[in-house]
């Protein structure tokens, strides 16, 4: 049967997607790394839920090595057409971190999606 919850990141298109038992619930437009620090590829499971990082959001799920999901405080930059900023983590809008942090559990899977 499927995980309760997979957070998959399509990286090419700039895109996080939400799947609650099998099924697509949400898609949210992210920031991933720059070509200096990019998001680390292949799949990798959340292993923490804190707040942080820093001023920047209020939550974070943390998937490999110090790289997370969470909010960021530069939302102007998911309204640009390529968005590779970060280093390393994928960035969201803080009222979408919000909205994934408590329905994600420890454990879930975080792929790259296929082609990056």
């Amino acid at each position: 049967s499927p995980p309760p919850a997979r957070v998959v990141r399509a990286i090419s298109e700039m895109r996080l997607y939400y799947h609650q038992r099998g099924q697509l619930v949400r898609v949210f437009p992210v920031v991933f790394g720059k070509p200096s620090t990019p998001t680390p590829l292949g799949t990798h499971r959340v292993y923490s839920k804190t707040a942080g990082p820093g001023a920047a959001s209020a939550a974070v799920l943390w998937y490999h090595r110090g790289c997370g999901i969470h909010g960021t405080n530069q939302e102007q930059l998911l309204a640009r057409s390529r968005r590779y900023y970060s280093a390393g983590c994928t960035r969201n809008c803080e009222a979408n971190i919000l909205w994934l942090w408590p329905r994600v559990p420890i454990g879930t899977p975080v792929p790259n999606s296929v082609g990056g």
